[in-house]
């Protein structure tokens, strides 16, 4: 069976009460090809240092030069799919956390050609 490789980028800043929940349900996850980019939008508080305190290979930590805020969120999205190497990409921001088996649903969904899926389970839009 095919495991393609699962791209989740993590914009965060200043989420030092969830960055941990956050990377734990993503190291929890049933389904283990991914790489985690979190980007780090110049957070002013423990972030960074959580963040740095897991051994992982596969988490990678981006920091902004500067503080962009939400209006320049796509800044951080588009340097972290600059590094991505996966086939998929996933969206999970640094204050919110996965259910242990979100990626293994979500891939099988897309091996039927579903190029989108979101939600608590999953919701799939096919456009072919």
């Amino acid at each position: 069976m095919n495991k393609p490789l699962v791209s989740i980028i993590t914009p965060t800043y200043n989420h030092e009460a969830y960055i941990g929940a956050c990377i734990e349900s993503v190291l929890a996850q049933s389904y283990v090809n991914w790489e985690q980019i979190i980007v780090d939008d110049c957070s002013t508080d423990n972030t960074m240092d959580i963040v740095s305190s897991y051994n992982d290979p596969r988490i990678k930590l981006l920091r902004n030069d500067s503080h962009g805020g939400p209006t320049r969120l796509h800044a951080s999205y588009n340097s972290a799919l600059e590094m991505a190497k996966g086939e998929l990409i996933a969206v999970l921001e640094g204050d919110d956390f996965w259910p242990k088996q979100k990626l293994e649903i979500q891939v099988k969904a897309h091996k039927n050609k579903f190029v989108l899926s979101w939600g608590l389970c999953v919701k799939l839009i096919n456009y072919s």
